[in-house]
């Protein structure tokens, strides 16, 4: 059994990962990375064909800084939004302490608002960072296990475990 606790930072992190690792967001963030740096290039080709040197060099530099600055701008703007969402209605039963254990075939998941079991095979991914161990339970939606809030067990060995159940159960 492991026993850990979340709070909006780490529902903010899962938000980051999740941003960084899914096919769809990094479809996404390349388009408006270079897309947009090729439409002010094309805009400073306009300019230095009628003549505005200058101002063609200006909006070079701007695609340029734009092509350099969005990831990170991209990553505090992703941030700021899963806080605020995270921060929107009653979400109670995502932070405090929580319980994870295996039984046969099943992760045990408890918290203070309640007792879910899901079965191994249902389980479609897990990832593993330095800081987190991420259980996913749907292509956007995770269990996220901040390994510094770990209270009690053996995270890396419950990895291992839940691992094999899993793959065993495939």
């Amino acid at each position: 059994m492991v026993e850990y606790s979340v709070d909006d930072d780490d529902l903010a992190a899962f938000q980051e990962h999740h941003f960084r690792t899914s096919p769809a967001m990094r479809k996404t963030q390349t388009r408006n990375r270079y897309g947009v740096a090729v439409l002010y290039f094309l805009a400073g080709a306009v300019l230095l064909v009628v003549g505005a040197t200058a101002a063609a060099l200006l909006v070079a530099l701007v695609a340029a800084l734009w092509t350099a600055l969005y990831p990170s701008y991209s990553r505090r703007v992703v941030r700021k939004r899963a806080v605020a969402i995270s921060r929107e209605g009653d979400n109670s039963n995502l932070y405090g302490p929580h319980q994870l254990s295996l039984e046969v075939g099943e992760l045990v998941v408890s918290s203070p608002s309640g007792t879910t079991r899901i079965k191994a095979a249902s389980i479609p991914r897990i990832d593993s960072t330095e800081a987190y161990l991420f259980i996913y339970l749907s292509g956007a939606s995770a269990l996220l296990i901040p390994r510094v809030k770990v209270r009690t067990g053996d995270l890396a060995l419950f990895e291992r475990e839940l691992r094999a159940a899993v793959h065993g159960a495939a």
